[in-house]
């Protein structure tokens, strides 16, 4: 039997926290865009996808790990600079 990279321990998946790093990491992985089921595939990081929905959804999901905060800062800012540059 060979050794799979994405195999986890038992009970891996019951800590919360260790959901939230390897989906931080795929969204990294991602340009900081949440990942799609194909893209989960791309990245092989695939058993997320059971993750997901085993945690209420992408969307709730997205608003337990401050994904949509994390969003809508980047946004504000970026918006700010072209605010600011229009009025010099």
């Amino acid at each position: 039997m060979g050794y799979s990279p994405n195999k986890k321990s038992k009970g891996y998946w019951q800590d919360f926290s260790n959901v939230e790093k390897e989906l931080w990491n795929a969204i990294r992985e991602n340009n900081g865009l949440w990942p799609t089921q194909s893209t989960f595939k791309r990245l092989n990081k695939s058993y997320l996808i059971e993750q997901v929905g085993n945690n209420d959804g992408k969307f709730s999901l997205m608003e337990r790990i401050g994904y949509n905060e994390q969003k809508r800062e980047e946004l504000a800012s970026e918006l700010e600079k072209i605010v600011l540059k229009a009025a010099a």
